[in-house]
């Protein structure tokens, strides 16, 4: 095992944005995403997992548990990536790099000026396809190249458990499939990769694990194959939708239309 989540509980002001969930371990080199409508608890997860809000229950990673360990020692195992990437910065792509680095303590606890900074977020630039931002002033960037360079940032720790909130919101087709591709790559490299997605077909097509969340609680967890079925999506996403795979065997999703329950409700709405 390696992350564990026991008897989580979040609270908005009065309200319990998630309550008493306990999910099943995820192991390292396991890419796990976490679906559900809106309003289920998602983002305040996996928000709460990194330590940014607030919780009670029990939270480790490798039987660390991480409300307990020195505030940089969180920073270097735990990589976030928000949905929305401060804009108006006036560094440059590579300086933010360098900042979000020895933010956290440097690499591996030690911090890296000159030269050798410059080259290690250089060498993650290049990584993720961003070499040639390396020098755009962070306030010039679209919303999509800002989304890029956030997974760059929160991997230049090298971090064991990386945590994606809505990581392809602002991307195009061929961004989404690098952003997601290089998310399972580094999980199968031993770390725990876990991203908020809201689109299922490619959760579908990536997850290794899908968590879905209803009201602040599990509503399932496992392959896309097992969680995603018609009944299920009817229960959590009051939908009407088709199950079924496609020529290279993969889950697609298909709605057809709201389920009768949705539909029923609407009309007495």
């Amino acid at each position: 095992m390696s992350l564990v989540v026991q008897d989580l509980s979040v609270a908005r002001g009065p309200r319990r944005v998630i309550d008493g969930l306990t999910l099943p371990a995820f192991p390292k080199g396991e890419f796990a995403v976490i679906a559900g409508p809106n309003a289920a608890g998602k983002s305040t997860l996996l928000r709460a997992v990194a330590g940014l809000l607030p919780a009670s229950g029990r939270v480790a990673l490798e039987g660390d548990d991480l409300a307990r360990l020195p505030r940089a020692e969180q920073a270097r195992r735990v990589g976030f990536m928000p949905q929305v990437l401060e804009s108006r910065s006036a560094l440059s792509v590579l300086e933010a790099l360098v900042v979000a680095m020895n933010a956290g303590g440097g690499l591996a606890g030690r911090a890296l000026r000159g030269p050798a900074a410059t080259r290690h977020a250089v060498a993650v630039l290049a990584r993720f396809g961003l070499a040639d931002l390396a020098l755009r002033p962070m306030a010039a960037l679209s919303g999509g190249q800002r989304q890029a360079v956030g997974l760059a940032q929160a991997m230049i720790r090298d971090p064991e458990l990386l945590l994606l909130d809505e990581p392809t919101s602002a991307l195009d087709l061929a961004r989404q499939f690098h952003l997601l591709s290089e998310a399972r790559a580094l999980a199968r490299e031993g770390r725990v990769v876990i991203a908020v997605l809201h689109d299922l077909a490619l959760a579908a097509q990536w997850a290794d694990r899908i968590v879905l969340l209803e009201g602040g609680r599990l509503a399932a967890s496992g392959p896309p194959a097992e969680v995603l079925t018609p009944a299920r999506l009817a229960q959590v996403y009051g939908i009407r939708a088709r199950v079924e795979h496609c020529s290279a065997g993969r889950v697609m999703v298909m709605v057809d239309g709201l389920s009768q329950n949705t539909e029923t409700e609407d009309a007495l709405a």
